[in-house]
């Protein structure tokens, strides 16, 4: 844990849990902020360990549930 990690959960802002959290995956936050049209078309495009890490895994991706399984279905459909 960082310095400044540490420090905030010293004070009580974070806690270690929480700080390990948002340290574990800083692109699929990054992924979860972008826009859902891009999410979508991003998903179409990825590879299928990039799939898994940012769609299928990372529920909070902010794709919607029927987004989410089209696309799910039309990948599934191509392979």
């Amino acid at each position: 844990m960082s310095e400044a990690a540490g420090k905030l959960a010293t004070q009580g802002h974070l806690s270690p849990g929480a700080l390990k959290q948002r340290t574990g995956d800083i692109y699929a936050y990054r992924f979860s902020r972008l826009p859902e049209a891009t999410k979508i078309t991003l998903a179409k495009q990825m590879s299928s360990e990039d799939f898994k890490r940012y769609v299928v895994d990372n529920r909070a991706s902010g794709i919607r549930k029927s987004a989410r399984a089209a696309v799910m279905h039309e990948r599934s459909a191509s392979l």
